[in-house]
């Protein structure tokens, strides 16, 4: 790859992606959650420069408010994942 490929481009032509987008990569089915009936979907949390799709979802914009919920959520995936 060349070095001006950006980090999605360089996914999309990595196995990871093949399998995940061929369904060879086993990943489990959605299930619910502990104390929750709702099914909950497996997913990669990737940053903006990645497509969102059914299994790669990208945190709040950081233009959202300090103390919000969703900044929260944020916040607390990238000290947890990073």
């Amino acid at each position: 790859m060349q070095g001006r490929t950006c980090d999605g481009g360089v996914f999309q032509h990595s196995a990871i992606y093949n399998a995940l987008t061929s369904g060879e990569l086993n990943v489990s089915k959605p299930g619910a959650l502990q104390g929750n009936d709702t099914p909950v979907l497996y997913v990669l949390l990737a940053d903006d420069a990645f497509p969102v799709n059914s299994y790669l979802i990208q945190p709040y914009a950081r233009k959202v408010p300090k103390g919000s919920p969703q900044r929260v959520i944020t916040d607390y995936h990238e000290h947890v994942v990073w």
